[in-house]
């Protein structure tokens, strides 16, 4: 699946959105379409953001420090919350 509007503002010289999971981000806004419906939406809710691919993001690839070899890497499960 593809978005051209988020490719169209992406050139070959200054890719902002690295790696690309346009499946899940449509299945998140069809959850949230419903939680709005019933009202059970969060204060976030739609916010629009993206996430460095330093940080896991179960299954997609993690750049960690920029090594080569966490390119092929894929995350197992999504990065925890940071201690409070």
């Amino acid at each position: 699946m593809r978005s051209p509007v988020i490719e169209s503002h992406d050139s070959l010289s200054d890719q902002r959105i690295v790696v690309r999971d346009f499946e899940r981000a449509l299945a998140a806004a069809a959850r949230l379409d419903r939680a709005l419906a019933r009202g059970s939406a969060g204060h976030f809710s739609g916010f629009p953001m993206t996430v460095k691919e330093s940080f896991n993001v179960a299954a997609l690839p993690t750049e960690r420090w920029a090594l080569p070899m966490g390119r092929t890497l894929a995350a197992t499960e999504d990065a925890g919350r940071p201690p409070a």
